[in-house]
């Protein structure tokens, strides 16, 4: 739905006569550069939510 969203947002400003651009990020290397328990025990330090922990320790599982 975010895709459609921004397509929609961009193709509004070009048939506006203004410019659309996009900022893309990739966060999978992120991930690479710390162990994936020490970050799981940091969020739960700073007081994330158990549903935050549960989707990043699913989002991490199988990683390497």
């Amino acid at each position: 739905m975010a895709l459609f969203a921004a397509t929609d947002s961009w193709m509004k400003s070009v048939d506006g006569g203004s410019y659309a651009g996009a900022l893309l990020v990739d966060l999978s290397k992120a991930f690479d550069t710390v162990p994936h328990q020490l970050l799981l025990t940091e969020l739960r330090d700073i007081g994330c939510s158990i549903e935050v922990l549960l989707w990043f320790c699913n989002y991490l599982t199988d990683r390497f």
